[in-house]
């Protein structure tokens, strides 16, 4: 007879335990380092909005000195737009908060008018 093979060929070999079990480690870590990456970049975003809010806040206040309502609308409105972009949850209220401080900020009824502010029935 001859070695010629009828038939689907065996089944290979299954993987030793031992690197099924690295592998499973290996998934594992990569696990892990998905979600520091995404708390790392979710830090990043809180980060960049907070820092905007700070600018804004101080923007609205030189404004608000020198009487300029186009200003302070343009800085209320951008204000509103980070604080929606941010969205909900607990790490995003203290700045969503801060925003709406801005906002109030712009939209105090004792603001100077300009001429440029001024309605014209």
């Amino acid at each position: 007879m001859s070695d010629t093979r009828i038939g689907p060929a065996p089944p290979a070999p299954s993987p030793e335990p031992q690197s099924r079990a690295i592998a499973v480690e290996a998934a594992a870590e990569l696990d892990d380092l998905a979600r520091l990456l995404v708390r790392d970049v979710e830090t990043t975003r809180l980060a960049r909005a907070q820092s905007q809010i700070e600018a804004l806040l101080y923007a609205a206040q030189l404004a608000l000195a020198r009487g300029d309502a186009t200003g302070l609308r343009g800085i209320a409105w951008e204000a509103g737009r980070i604080a929606r972009d941010l969205g909900g949850g607990d790490a995003a209220a203290a700045i969503v908060a801060q925003a709406g401080q801005v906002c109030q900020l712009c939209e105090k009824p004792n603001a100077p008018t300009t001429p440029a502010s001024r309605q014209t029935p």
